[in-house]
């Protein structure tokens, strides 16, 4: 989540990379959704950096995310 001063709504692109795989988008209304596909077991590095707007910082940051399981297939 990238915070802003209220009345204000980011706009311009959100870069997310999970494992050194990057995938951007653009925002609309202040969102943006960006697929990253599945991910196996194990540990897996994710980042995300907001590149800016005329009126919004830019921003980002990181963390570790654990999968211990998968969903199971339908069949």
């Amino acid at each position: 989540m990238v915070p802003w001063t209220a009345g204000l709504t980011p706009s311009g692109s959100v870069t997310v990379s999970v494992d050194g795989r990057s995938v951007t988008g653009t925002l609309a209304k202040g969102r943006v959704v960006v697929p990253i596909g599945k991910l196996g077991r194990g540990i897996h590095k994710v980042a995300v950096l907001y590149t800016g707007s005329d009126t919004v910082i830019p921003s980002g940051g990181h963390t570790l995310i654990t999968v211990t399981r998968q969903q199971a297939r339908r069949e």
